[in-house]
């Protein structure tokens, strides 16, 4: 249930995922840009400028004009994305970046930390997606063809394997059957000449009669 680590965000991005598929699936915001969310309870459109974002992003990942690396502080590690000096071809989707993001135009390393709103414009929030919304968000956009007339409900079961034959019933062959039989009595009596016989615990006794 709890968001996906910021950190393993941009280390999908490092690792060569395109920008546009990482942020739509696993981002809710970034620096209060909006993703798209189909899931129950409060599904919205989201922002068209995190969708330019999402665009830009891709475009300056593909020409090398970003990056994110590790630094170490004092305290602990920050993860720190960083632009390049942009190439010919690089130089308006990294503009792009900056100017979506309110970053600075001077900088060239900003720290990337989790929330949704940053605190200058020498910061990047992101504000990630747990699994749970990822699986509700996905499942939002599968659409279940409905039954037509001809077909009906009975054509969804076509496809799927009967009870009977997912669990075959044994034959009646192979079956051991026992005939039932009436419990024998603790006590037993039995009368032989002129005396009578009692049998308790399997010995017999004689009486005189």
């Amino acid at each position: 249930m709890a968001p996906i680590p910021v950190t393993g965000i941009l280390f999908l991005l490092q690792s060569g995922y395109p920008a546009d598929l990482v942020l739509r699936i696993c981002v809710n915001a970034v620096n209060g840009l909006e993703n798209a969310y189909g899931g129950s309870g409060k599904p919205r459109a989201g922002s068209p400028k995190f969708r330019e974002l999402m665009t830009a992003m891709q475009e300056s990942q593909s020409e090398g004009g970003m990056g994110f690396r590790v630094k170490a502080t004092k305290d602990r590690q920050v993860v720190v994305m960083f632009i390049r000096p942009p190439a010919e071809r690089a130089v308006a989707s990294s503009h792009k970046v900056r100017e979506l993001l309110g970053l600075s135009p001077d900088a060239r390393e900003f720290s990337v930390e989790s929330g949704s709103v940053a605190e200058d414009d020498r910061e990047i929030a992101i504000l990630t997606r747990s699994i749970l919304q990822v699986m509700t968000d996905l499942a939002s956009t599968i659409e279940v063809p409905r039954p037509t007339s001809s077909t009906g409900p009975s054509s969804f079961r076509s496809g799927l394997l009967s009870r009977s034959a997912c669990f075959p019933r044994c034959s009646t062959s192979a079956m051991v059957r026992r005939r039932p039989t009436t419990p024998m009595s603790p006590f037993r009596t039995a009368s032989a000449g002129s005396g009578s016989k009692t049998a308790t615990s399997g010995r017999s006794r004689s009486f005189p009669s």
